[in-house]
């Protein structure tokens, strides 16, 4: 009696983890021979793309820039269509509208999933400035980067290919800035709006006529970085205008309503020393989305931090509650083989923190098979 228990015990146990295995599991396909996982990405809508490498030593690729190769699949995991990309090339990943953003030929191409070129365009300083989407898949913007004021911003219509609007270089006054000062340029891809920030300040403005509908004059310190959180929302961090004092500093975010420009919640994080308050590790470095519950949620490092919405355009910064992020492979330890954006192959991984795409998502290579699965969360008391 008492085996046959366990031996019930058991078979459930085994048929409970098997069941969470396949809950988690959103996307699972075999690596082709003579491949190895760079990085993933997936859609709004649920469609996967997966981008290799050749399957060689680290030092063989660092020598060489091989010819990489993309697959991509539907919501439901059927084959859409794969690419061979030639030495140089690069896969960006999902833009809105189901497009596929990547580069060949020292050239931008925009393609569809089915593999359709939908626009392909240049970019005179490729690889020294950034691609920002816009809300709506109309428009690409190739913008430099936080002290990087020799270069322009330009605005790329999706539609034709074609360059819309130029921004700059902007001429920086001599000793205006004791730091670097910070650049942001997020298109709305509507009505010829776009959101720029230099330094300490932000606006809303129009291409054509350079009409500025809001300006926030000083929004704390020195812009770090922004992005959009949702059709209503951007999210902007700031730290120190002026050089950092030895003892003291801080990081600060606010979450804003691009149409009008109000802040909608704001939080700074303070050093003093070597003693750093949890809203400053949190906004050194982070990654912001809004979760199914319209949660405010940060990723830093191995932690999620979430703040719950408390009514419209209202979070509550005092009930947030922090998660420890858990990445399990069949063992129920990291597999060692997670290299997902890393140069090294795969086959020769080293332990190390996967990436998380979507803000959710995380890959486990297992043998010659690749599984996207949800990350697993434990409450951190």
């Amino acid at each position: 009696m008492k085996r046959n228990l366990l031996s019930f015990l058991l078979l459930s146990v085994l048929f409970n983890l098997a069941l969470a295995d396949q809950i988690d599991k959103i996307f699972e396909v075999r690596i082709p021979s003579g491949w190895t996982p760079k990085t993933f990405d997936l859609s709004k809508s649920g469609g996967v793309a997966i981008y290799y490498v050749p399957d060689l030593p680290e030092e063989t690729i660092g020598w060489e820039s091989p010819k990489t190769y993309l697959q991509v699949f539907s919501p439901a995991g059927r084959p859409l269509f794969d690419r061979i990309l030639e030495p140089g090339g690069w896969f960006f990943g999902f833009v809105p509208g189901d497009k596929i953003l990547l580069t060949e030929n020292n050239q931008y191409y925009l393609l569809d999933l089915q593999g359709k070129v939908q626009a392909r365009f240049e970019d005179p300083y490729l690889g020294d400035r950034d691609f920002i989407a816009d809300l709506f898949g109309n428009e690409l913007a190739l913008s430099p980067g936080r002290g990087i004021s020799s270069l322009p911003v330009s605005v790329i219509d999706l539609k034709t290919g074609r360059e819309k609007f130029r921004f700059g270089p902007i001429t920086v006054p001599k000793g205006r800035f004791k730091i670097d000062p910070g650049f942001c340029f997020l298109p709305v891809g509507v009505d010829s709006l776009y959101i720029m920030g230099f330094g300490n300040s932000l606006l809303l403005g129009r291409y054509q006529d350079g009409q500025k509908i809001w300006q926030i004059s000083d929004i704390g310190g020195n812009i770090q970085k922004a992005e959009f959180l949702n059709n209503d929302l951007i999210i902007v961090s700031y730290y120190d205008l002026e050089v950092p004092k030895k003892e003291r500093s801080k990081y600060g975010l606010l979450l804003i309503s691009w149409k009008t420009g109000r802040i909608i919640f704001s939080q700074e994080g303070l050093r003093e020393g070597n003693k750093y308050d949890d809203w400053y590790r949190i906004i050194h470095i982070f990654r912001a989305f809004l979760d199914d519950d319209d949660s405010l949620c940060f990723i830093s490092g191995e932690k999620l931090f979430r703040i719950p919405k408390v009514k419209e355009n209202k979070w509550d910064a005092n009930q947030m509650k922090a998660y420890k992020i858990q990445f399990q492979g069949k063992s129920g330890e990291l597999d060692d083989k997670l290299m997902m954006n890393s140069d090294k192959s795969l086959s020769e991984g080293k332990k190390r923190r996967p990436e998380i795409i979507r803000n959710g998502y995380w890959a486990e290579v297992d043998g010659k098979i690749l599984r996207i699965k949800r990350i697993d969360l434990l409450e951190l008391k």
